[in-house]
């Protein structure tokens, strides 16, 4: 399987959300926090195979993510998988170059200049040990309690070689990007060599591919996203609105494909 790089943007940028469609974020039972405060947090997980430290964040996001299911909370897992610990024994098969440049942005606009794994980034504002549970359920709180600033909607078709995405704004967002991760849940992989050796690791929604759309006076568009399915678990999409500077983040969504 080919990974789709990131655009190369001034400055990265990626987010998610949640459409009232998504499957894997199922709404049911009494009102939540989310019909109240319609809030999003995306909260991304930079990690490693690598990493004796990564497991324990890497199950911190799992439960993060079965929370939201389970509250029906617009709370979005991504996991990117950095390349840099590739060459201290173990080469993580789900990490990228281009994850590892995202983290290096965010710790430009951070100002701390600090890329280590594992770290969580909530709404794109501040990082944190990634396996802190204190600190990401504050940041996630603190999230979901200011409304999105766009709803979007989303549909998904996939042929033999990509995934068409069309995405619905409720306004406009000139200058701003559209981000559309593909997402793979359940991965559980042995890793052989390195920190982790001889440790069956599972991961959640693994970033296996992303591109980067340009926002101009639409409401609407699509994206296309080269991809052969090579998979182990459940396949996803996610897609976010952020400034490429700012890395604020404005609305988001998920959704399936058959």
């Amino acid at each position: 399987m080919k990974l789709t790089k990131f655009l190369f943007l001034p400055i990265w940028l990626l987010t998610v959300a949640s459409s009232a469609s998504a499957q894997i974020y199922a709404n049911g039972g009494p009102a939540t926090l989310s019909d109240l405060n319609p809030g999003i947090a995306v909260v991304e997980l930079f990690t490693s195979e690598g990493c004796s430290s990564c497991p324990a964040a890497d199950r911190l996001l799992e439960a993060i993510f079965e929370d939201a299911r389970n509250k029906g909370l617009r709370i979005f897992p991504l996991s990117y998988h950095v390349d840099y610990w590739d060459h201290l024994g173990w080469k993580d098969p789900y990490g990228d170059k281009a994850f590892s440049n995202r983290q290096r942005a965010y710790a430009m606009h951070f100002r701390d200049h600090r890329v280590y794994t594992p770290q969580m980034v909530v709404n794109g504002q501040e990082g944190f040990v990634g396996s802190d549970r204190g600190q990401a359920t504050t940041k996630i709180r603190q999230a979901i309690q200011n409304p999105a600033q766009v709803e979007v909607e989303l549909t998904a078709e996939a042929s033999d070689e990509s995934v068409e995405v069309q995405f619905q704004l409720s306004e406009p967002k000139p200058g701003k990007l559209m981000m559309v991760a593909i997402v793979e849940d359940g991965i559980e992989h042995t890793v052989t060599k390195g920190e982790n050796s001889g440790r069956k690791l599972k991961h959640v929604h693994v970033v296996r591919a992303l591109e980067a759309y340009p926002l101009g006076d639409q409401t609407t568009g699509s994206v296309h996203i080269p991809w052969r399915e090579d998979k182990q678990g459940p396949l996803a999409v996610i897609a976010f609105i952020q400034d490429g500077e700012s890395f604020e983040m404005y609305g988001a969504a998920t959704t399936t494909w058959e």
